[in-house]
């Protein structure tokens, strides 16, 4: 969890997001596409993004949900 923590740290920061935009990482556990569909369903998210960080297999992955908090 505390290299997870780190990771993200970096990511946002190269992400750079405007302020108003609120940049959370949430970990989830079990099938991927289950477990992703599920949560991007239950905040309604409008748009999914997927990659890696490298073009190793090992490279880690990070998927980005857009929505709106009405």
């Amino acid at each position: 969890p505390e290299v997870l923590d780190g990771w993200f740290e970096r990511l946002t920061a190269q992400l750079a997001p405007p302020a108003q935009l609120l940049v959370r990482p949430v970990v989830l556990r079990g099938q991927p596409a289950e477990r992703l569909l599920d949560f991007a369903d239950r905040v309604r998210a409008d748009v999914v993004v997927a990659g890696t960080q490298g073009p190793a297999p090992t490279a880690p992955l990070f998927v980005c949900l857009l929505y709106t908090s009405d």
